[in-house]
């Protein structure tokens, strides 16, 4: 089982170099954006080429330059593997590519940070990223009205705590669908 492991983080970071090492022709997002759309699953070559598209509007835009450490742990993500990186490794570039590939492909992206200071902050920082990207971002935090979270909820990534995610869906829930305890009475009576 720590092979299997071991071998995965060993493709992660071949891949992470092989994406910063890419030459030529790079693919427009309008073309990354169609081919992920139609492939399933997403082909090696077509998510290195999603990645150094992101990494080069990232460069372009906020002037963060993607490492092959960065690469690796956006592609884990995109994997759907847990991703490890110390501090200053750039957690939040890793994210913000492969949000943006995940975006790209299958519409919108939840960020979980650990505090909503973490959630605005990521969001304030990449936001000329995702738009250069065509995704619209944004944060939801403790101070977002209710009114205001319905629209949030609609971008293509939202960075955001688990407290804040979780609660809105209970919320939801108890708000818009009619739940019943074992009398077939309704919650929304007792809320009353």
């Amino acid at each position: 089982r720590f092979q299997s492991r071991q071998k995965h983080l060993d493709a992660c970071i071949e891949q992470g170099c092989l994406i910063d090492q890419m030459k030529g022709e790079v693919l427009s997002v309008k073309d990354i954006k169609l081919k992920l759309h139609y492939s399933r699953p997403i082909s090696i070559e077509l998510k290195r080429q999603a990645l150094k598209r992101a990494s080069i509007i990232a460069a372009n835009t906020i002037k963060l330059r993607a490492y092959p450490v960065q690469l690796s742990g956006a592609w884990g993500l995109l994997d759907a593997s847990m991703v490890e990186m110390g501090t200053g490794e750039g957690k939040p570039l890793s994210l913000a590519l492969a949000a943006a590939v995940r975006a790209w492909k299958s519409g919108p992206v939840k960020i979980l940070t650990a505090n909503d200071y973490l959630a605005q902050r990521d969001a304030d920082q990449f936001f000329r990223f995702y738009e250069s990207c065509g995704l619209k971002v944004t944060a939801v935090t403790g101070k977002t009205e209710h009114g205001d979270r319905r629209t949030a909820y609609t971008c293509d990534v939202v960075y955001t705590t688990a407290r804040e995610l979780v609660g809105d869906f209970l919320r939801d829930q108890l708000t818009y669908q009619k739940l019943y305890d074992g009398k077939r009475r309704s919650v929304e009576a007792y809320m009353q």
